[in-house]
């Protein structure tokens, strides 16, 4: 990975931030050359999996899918050194942190409207690039689907069924990424 001056490090045990979807690949891609491992970033059905650590309800449930957030005039980064710290304390039933209200992660899938079924189960982003996406009504670019809300969104974005959308260049600091591997 290239290092830029968008990507900010706090620490070995806070995530980093400023990471556009590429960055994000590159970075995955030496981690698998080093380790010999196969690594990627979670589909969007497996972030939400993730989220919902068991939770079957479509609405926020009692494994933190609403994160409760401390009222702050904190700017960057206190805001989310502050909400990072609050997070890491909660471990969901998978033994995962952070996972919302906290930061916007990358997800592999291409955004797009998920299909008219009611009951969806593992749902699928378009495995191509879209010409477009359709984002609350308004045909801009293809994007990746990014989820789990950020620290400096209103609390009900880190809900665990929330999606959201950005395009595969942004870098800010509401942008991070987790990886994944499979064990099979």
């Amino acid at each position: 990975m290239t290092p830029n001056r968008h990507i900010a490090v706090h620490g070995a045990d806070v995530p980093v931030v400023g990471v556009s979807f590429h960055d994000a690949l590159g970075f995955i891609s030496w981690l698998s050359r080093r380790d010999g491992r196969a690594y990627r970033l979670p589909t969007e059905a497996e972030f939400e999996f993730a989220i919902r650590a068991g939770c079957s309800a479509t609405t926020p449930c009692g494994s933190g899918c609403v994160p409760e957030r401390e009222h702050t005039s904190r700017t960057w980064p206190e805001a989310f050194l502050a909400r990072w710290t609050a997070a890491a304390k909660r471990v969901n039933p998978h033994g995962l942190q952070g996972l919302n209200g906290v930061l916007w992660q990358w997800c592999r899938d291409w955004y797009a409207p998920y299909p008219d079924e009611a009951d969806v189960t593992d749902p699928q982003g378009p495995t191509t690039k879209p010409a477009s996406s359709l984002w609350k009504g308004r045909t801009l670019p293809a994007g990746r689907v990014i989820r789990g809300g950020s620290y400096s969104y209103p609390e009900w974005y880190g809900r665990c069924d929330n999606r959201h959308f950005s395009f595969p260049d942004d870098r800010n600091v509401n942008l991070g990424f987790r990886i994944v591997f499979d064990t099979a």
